[in-house]
């Protein structure tokens, strides 16, 4: 077994519309480290890939979304708090594989928060999620 460290890829962006904040988004996904590995490589592709999948949500949909909801909030003088999206991990670690469970959250408005969470295992030799039974 060769020596695994799993750290954090962070990235996080707040988007202003007339200098005031609408949107907070914040990623933090696993990196794997260790000297050498195909299987490493693959992982790290995947929540790279992923990380710029919720980049591009945060950009278009849900900005695009929360400054419509700001400026109708200005129309009629009432208060408008900034939306937020989070995308976080978890993750337990073994001789062979590697748990991530990810969280999603969102928050927007008045409306209650949305939370969803997903969790996959790595096969650590070979670079791709484990098929449960």
């Amino acid at each position: 077994m060769q020596l695994l460290r799993v750290q954090d890829r962070i990235w996080e962006e707040t988007f202003s519309s007339d200098s005031e904040p609408v949107l907070v988004c914040k990623c933090t996904l696993p990196l794997l480290s260790r000297m050498e590995g195909k299987a490493q490589k693959r992982i790290n592709r995947y929540y790279a890939r992923l990380e710029a999948l919720f980049q591009r949500q945060c950009r278009g949909r849900l900005f695009s979304q929360a400054e419509r909801q700001r400026q109708e909030a200005r129309a009629v003088s009432h208060p408008f708090e900034p939306w937020r999206a989070e995308l976080s991990y978890s993750h337990e670690l073994d001789e062979d594989s590697l748990l991530v469970s990810l969280t999603f959250f969102h928050s927007h408005g008045a409306e209650l928060p949305l939370s969803r969470r997903q969790s996959i295992r790595w096969d650590l030799d070979a670079g791709f999620p484990e098929m449960g039974p």
